[in-house]
């Protein structure tokens, strides 16, 4: 380290977005750093009516970037601390991502223009001490491809932000938006379809029998009469009969027994899946922890800025090879060499996705070995995080099964019924801690060969009789629809949490206790403004609203992001793609009055 005044070393300044990170990075660092936080963006496109900006061709426009919110004063108080400390490195240590790039590219504008020479882009994708200083000590400079994909996203969403949202305040809609608006579509679609479902009756029926659950199979696949769905669906536990329903039920309450016809034995095995990327975490913490997508996000994002998982914006499944020995050594001394899965090949885990970016690896532990953290949010979804992972250096779970036919006397159809018990636990063991629901180890000890009579349970309503219905397709809830963004490719980690938060507080849809429902806004907006931006034969992508369009743009953000594609061609290309449908979308509006 260079000496600087009186003597003493020259101090360096690291920037980074959160408090939290800079507290955890401040304590790796020491007194040779001062750490501190911009508190995310800190200049964007300036809050003025502009939805464009001139341009010189075969270049980006160059809006006037101004102060987000409280910025102005952050950077003032980061200037006088690196002049008060005689600060002569800045490192520029915002997430690894478009955004975090585009941040870091406003802050080396600034402290050029304040006289610094010496700045130095640094990304983190862990915050733990050797990462932070092997990261240090491989800075260099911003990525300006990823910095042309955040300005081209941001000149893109205020051009159609701006202009279609004006446009829709004739139907008293607050916003529009190029990933808000097809998002939407998905809600009010899934609610046409669940309006649109014809329901399809039918009858059931089953007993327990030794604590055994058997099932009346009614009907084969070539029966004249067989139950089938609205899809043509076969399903043999299902009948139109009330008849054949009533009589088993009498069978079964004459007899109170029934008697094993046949049993055969197989085997069945389970894989474990990926590590997380970030839409297949948030699912998996609405399905396990009953978490709306904000949530998962904010607990997420204190996890790694405290240091204990990686960067969680990523739709990488591929992982650290340290990292994966690491793991593998754990599983070996706590559950043994049979637990070990096959040891990956080159390149393992890699996304194979070709909408995923795979710019960073799968979200996991920093340190398998730790097998738990304090705050109890916190370790619900650490736990989760580290079983996921470890899971993936593991074996197979395999079980035992006996499948099971049964009858009754008096009534000519099948029952049948299934019991399986897990002979290796493999992967599944990694999810004890999660509190998992666990399966039966032993098989049974009961008699289940052929000829075999077992008495039906002395439980209240067995056998049982069912008559229902069909029901619509469920409504989206945050986790699936984040999975119908990441199918469709439109978004991307980066803005799953934020589009639907967007929905929420602008009343598009509203979360109750049977998912999003969409409003009359919700409607309005994707039945009647939206497909206005519509070109007749313009083919899939003629609507820009749609997730065809969006996904081609995304697809052509991430090729800005990787050098494929000049900016200024996709910027470009974009503005007369939307113009044209702009000036449609007026077109149609003149005809007819709006509200």
């Amino acid at each position: 380290m260079i000496s600087g005044k009186d003597g003493c070393k020259n101090m360096n300044l690291l920037i980074v977005e959160s408090g939290a990170k800079s507290k955890t990075i401040q304590k790796y660092l020491g007194k040779e750093y001062v750490v501190m936080a911009c508190g995310g963006h800190v200049q964007d496109l300036p809050n003025t009516p502009n939805a464009t900006w001139n341009s010189t061709d075969g270049a980006l426009p160059k809006p006037p970037w101004g102060w987000t919110q409280g910025a102005e004063k952050t950077v003032d108080k980061m200037l006088k601390k690196a002049s008060d400390n005689d600060v002569k490195t800045i490192y520029v240590a915002t997430d690894p991502d478009r955004e975090g790039e585009f941040i870091a590219w406003r802050l080396f504008a600034i402290f050029t223009k304040a006289g610094y020479s010496d700045i130095r882009r640094v990304t983190f994708n862990a915050i733990t001490k050797n990462q932070v200083e092997e990261s240090i000590s491989k800075a260099s400079d911003v990525d300006m491809n990823l910095v042309n994909a955040a300005i081209v996203r941001r000149l893109m969403d205020r051009l159609v932000g701006y202009r279609a949202s004006k446009f829709s305040k004739s139907w008293n809609i607050k916003s529009m938006g190029r990933v808000q608006t097809p998002t939407c579509g998905f809600i009010v679609d899934r609610e046409l379809e669940r309006e649109a479902f014809v329901p399809i009756p039918f009858f059931s029926s089953h007993a327990f029998a030794s604590e055994l659950k058997f099932i009346v199979r009614f009907h084969d696949s070539d029966d004249e009469n067989c139950w089938r769905d609205s899809d043509g669906k076969f399903d043999s536990s299902r009948t139109n009969d009330r008849q054949m329903v009533d009589e088993v039920i009498a069978a079964l309450e004459s007899e109170r027994k029934i008697m094993i016809e046949d049993a055969k034995d197989g085997s069945r095995v389970t894989k474990p899946k990926p590590a997380f990327t970030t839409d297949t975490m948030l699912q998996a913490a609405g399905s396990s922890l009953g978490w709306g997508v904000g949530k998962t996000m904010t607990v997420a994002g204190a996890l790694y800025n405290s240091g204990f998982i990686t960067y969680l914006r990523t739709d990488s499944t591929r992982t650290d090879p340290g990292a994966r020995n690491q793991a593998r050594s754990f599983i070996e001394s706590k559950w043994g060499t049979d637990y070990l899965g096959t040891p990956p090949g080159p390149g393992a885990g890699s996304a194979k996705d070709s909408k995923a970016q795979d710019a960073h690896e799968a979200i996991r532990p920093t340190n398998v070995e730790l097998e738990s953290v304090e705050d109890a949010d916190q370790n619900r979804l650490y736990t989760l995080i580290r079983a996921r992972f470890l899971a993936t250096q593991m074996s197979e779970a395999k079980y035992s099964t006996t499948s099971l036919t049964a009858k009754v006397k008096g009534f000519n159809r099948p029952l049948t019924s299934k019991v399986e018990w897990r002979v290796h636990g493999g992967w599944e063991a990694a999810f004890i801690a999660t509190g998992r629901k666990q399966p039966l180890t032993e098989r049974p000890s009961l008699d289940l060969m052929p000829g075999a009579e077992h008495a039906l349970d002395d439980i209240e309503e067995n056998p049982v009789f069912i008559e229902d219905q069909t029901k619509p397709p469920a409504r989206f809830r945050q986790p699936s629809l984040v999975a119908q963004m990441k199918k469709s490719g439109i978004g991307r980690p980066s803005t799953y949490a934020s589009t639907i938060k967007k929905l929420l507080d602008r009343k598009y849809c509203e979360s109750g206790g049977a998912g999003l429902e969409p409003t009359t806004s919700g409607r309005t907006c994707w039945l009647e403004v939206a497909p206005h931006y519509t070109e007749s034969g313009g083919g899939e992508v003629s609507f820009i609203f749609s997730p065809e369009f969006t996904a081609d743009m995304e697809g052509r953000l991430d090729a800005v992001e990787n050098g494929d594609r000049p900016a200024h061609e996709v910027w470009d290309g974009f503005v007369n793609h939307f113009q044209n449908l702009h000036t449609i979308a007026l077109e149609i509006k003149s005809r007819t009055p709006t509200p």
